[in-house]
């Protein structure tokens, strides 16, 4: 092993020159401190950080740096200096030389050397200074070992924008080259909407390598969504991606999750903001919330196309777990299909004056002693941005100590306005009692009825509306509400008994049971039954391989229910047939329809109905599978 010899420097570039000469002389008072060392010693001693201050009125300052060579490395050395030594102030250099060398006699390589200098007065303590570069030298060795290194550092310590625009440049036009068949030149056009839309303090704490993620995440989910979107546009398509990043705040690193999602829209009014997502994901993790300022959006109108990029952190502070993370890569997607929110105009139904006074006439009659509690009319009038309102048709027998309607509903206002239309006598009882008929409306915050998916539960709003009609005259009979009561009640029974267990999606419950059909067998059907008719369907839901047509049946003591999926529109007809075949009256039989997505959902319930029956109906959907999955083979 030879021993090392600083006489041997050849600068590249400059030949014999007096140039040359100089940085010679330059570089081997940078390599002073391992004049005698082995090749092995010197190597092993790279990178080589030093400083020199030389006193005078004007302090000079000289630091240098040698390595092997790394593209790029002065431009690093350089910043760390000129940002960093003096944070309060920017350094600007009197001197700034980079220049590559080798050694005439020791095949070693390229090497680069680096220094800079600069003056000042006597207001920054020489002292200071040293202690300040001694932090950075670590980091300017680390840098100049690793191009991937320098560039984690320096945005570490906060790089300049235009910095990380052109990394983020240079990281995009290597996808284009390396994945040519993901990547094409228009990926340029969604990087300049990046640039022009993104804030300068969302880049400052986030790093270039993620900061062109999301540019080429956006691309890539247009790409596909355009795509599937062609293939079936009236079906709803959601791309998710979520993953741990690192956040350079100012109080230090901030682990969060980042969050990708993209969507198609089915239909003109639709909406789907930072509201929708937040309220999906805290169904799967309740203590998330937002990163202030994460929010990124990119919507494209013309092809009903809206890609969202987002970050969400614990309240607590603590990361998310793996498997939490994994739990949202499996559940999340479905939940979001349910945030879209469509945006309606506003409902109005005239009021058919003709039928109020059918109303009065009808509900003055069931009026026929003085005891008789007062009779109730409730339907739905209008629906607008913030309001639901119903028209009450109100009868009662006016005793001496009656008060006026006004008066006791105008007490219980708070949830509610009260708005009278008119009010007459409609009668006398015992010729002395007048019948009071009043028409009037209830107006209710629209809020407290919307549900998670944005549809608003008009059954849960008429019910508030007979609550408060009770608060303020006592009991009295909801003369066309007796089936809907019942409904209600069936419902709230069917909550119990599901809720209880495993499922929390309210909305996909509520959603099955109004797909019940005929609609008064909702209020007929036993609960329980009902329990293992909606697990049934959930069964079949969860099943991913997609056949013509694929089947599930159970058998209870109150009957026997039935679940199929299918995409075929011609088997809906042929189960019914099957069902036709039986000769069940209508009060035997139920069924159960719906379709998400692509997927028809059909289910029978067979009503206290002997198996041979039941047999009957399995018989004829096998046979229609073995014919469908035989035709699509």
């Amino acid at each position: 092993m030879s021993t090392f010899s600083p006489w041997e420097i050849i600068p590249h570039g400059f030949g014999n020159s007096g140039h040359s000469h100089l940085l010679q002389a330059l570089i081997r008072r940078g390599l002073k401190k391992v004049l005698h060392s082995q090749e092995e010693e010197f190597l092993a001693a790279l990178p080589l950080v030093d400083m020199e201050v030389f006193p005078g009125e004007m302090q000079t300052c000289s630091l240098s740096l040698i390595c092997r060579f790394s593209p790029g490395v002065e431009k690093f050395f350089s910043e760390m200096l000129a940002r960093w030594l003096l944070p309060e102030n920017r350094i600007v250099s009197d001197f700034f030389l980079h220049t590559t060398f080798s050694f005439a006699q020791a095949p070693l390589g390229k090497f680069s050397f680096c220094e800079m200098r600069f003056s000042f007065s006597n207001e920054y303590d020489a002292e200071g200074i040293r202690k300040s570069f001694s932090q950075l030298a670590s980091e300017i060795k680390l840098g100049a070992v690793s191009p991937y290194q320098a560039h984690k550092i320096l945005e570490h310590r906060g790089l300049f924008s235009s910095e990380k625009n052109s990394l983020i440049r240079e990281r995009v036009a290597s996808l284009i080259h390396r994945r040519p068949e993901d990547f094409d030149y228009d990926i340029f056009g969604q990087m300049q909407h990046f640039f022009l839309s993104c804030r300068e303090d969302f880049k400052q704490i986030r790093e270039h390598a993620h900061l062109s993620r999301i540019v080429y995440v956006f691309y890539l989910f247009r790409r596909r969504l355009r795509k599937v979107t062609e293939k079936a546009p009236d079906k709803r398509h959601v791309s998710f991606k979520v993953g741990q990043i690192r956040l350079h705040q100012p109080f230090g690193p901030q682990r969060v999750l980042s969050v990708f999602i993209g969507i198609n829209f089915l239909k003109k009014h639709e909406l789907f903001e930072e509201r929708h997502v937040i309220r999906a994901l805290q169904e799967h993790l309740p203590d998330a919330t937002l990163v202030q300022g994460s929010l990124f959006v990119y919507l494209h109108k013309e092809e009903g196309i809206q890609v969202l990029y987002l970050e969400i952190q614990k309240q607590n502070g603590h990361p998310f777990s793996a498997e939490e993370m994994q739990k949202l890569r499996k559940q999340f997607p479905n939940t979001l299909e349910h945030q879209v929110e469509k945006l309606m105009p506003a409902l109005f139904m005239p009021r058919n004056e003709e039928e109020v006074m059918k109303n009065i006439i009808r509900l003055s009659q069931e009026l026929k002693y003085l005891k008789d509690i007062p009779q109730v009319f409730i339907s739905f009038e209008e629906q607008t941005d913030v309001e639901l309102t119903f028209t009450v048709v109100l009868l009662r027998v006016l005793l001496d100590a009656s008060p006026p309607l006004r008066d006791l509903f105008l007490k219980k206002s708070s949830r509610y306005v009260f708005v009278e239309d008119r009010v007459k006598n409609v009668g006398l009882m015992r010729g002395k009692y007048p019948k009071e008929a009043t028409v009037f409306r209830l107006k209710l915050s629209k809020a407290f009825y919307v549900r998670s998916n944005h549809s608003v539960d008009l059954l849960k709003a008429r019910e508030a509306v007979s609550q408060s009609i009770q608060e303020a005259i006592g009991e009295f009979r909801d003369y066309n509400g007796g089936m809907i009561a019942k409904q209600s009640e069936n419902l709230r029974a069917l909550k119990t008994l599901v809720l209880s267990s495993t499922v929390k999606e309210e909305v996909e419950l509520e959603e099955f049971f109004h797909s019940i059909h005929p609609i008064e067998m909702r209020a007929v059907v036993e609960p329980s039954l009902l329990k293992t008719f909606y697990e049934l369907w959930q069964k079949i839901v969860e099943v991913e391989e997609e056949i013509p047509l694929d089947f599930s049946f159970r058998i209870e003591k109150e009957g026997i229910a039935f679940m199929t999926r299918f995409m075929e529109e011609e088997i809906h007809t042929a189960l019914f047939e099957g069902v036709k075949e039986l000769q069940l009256s209508s009060s035997k039989w139920v069924f159960f329809s719906m379709k998400k997505r692509s997927v028809s959902y059909l289910g029978f319930l067979l009503l206290g109905v002997e198996f041979p029956k039941g047999e009957q109906l399995l018989d004829h959907i096998q046979k229609l599978q073995n014919h469908f999955c035989f035709s699509a083979s």
